[in-house]
């Protein structure tokens, strides 16, 4: 749900098409929900994410494990995969994953 309210601000605001986005980043792999609202909205957008989804019951050890690989990575001065979309050089952190889903 707030996918669909953040996308429906977005195109009110920017006038802007989901045809038109070509690439979303996300921290975490997407839902079956996130991929469905993906598979509706951004047909042919390149979705990437970070860090795998972890089990129902493993988000605590997950959200630990990101934070520690993030402040490494904000510790060595890299930047996150987010600053790609304002133009400037992206780094992956070491101890994370880039993926491409």
């Amino acid at each position: 749900m707030r996918g669909e309210q953040a996308w429906a601000s977005v195109r009110q605001q920017h006038k802007v098409r989901g045809s038109a986005v070509s690439a979303v980043y996300s921290e975490w792999q997407r839902s079956v929900a996130d991929q469905k609202f993906m598979a509706r909205n951004f047909r042919k957008a390149e979705c990437t994410y970070s860090f795998a989804r972890p089990a129902p019951d493993d988000w605590e050890r997950a959200f630990a494990a990101a934070r520690t690989v993030m402040a490494e990575t904000h510790k060595a001065g890299e930047r996150s995969p987010w600053t790609a979309t304002h133009g400037r050089p992206v780094r992956f952190p070491a101890g994370g994953q880039f993926h491409s889903q």
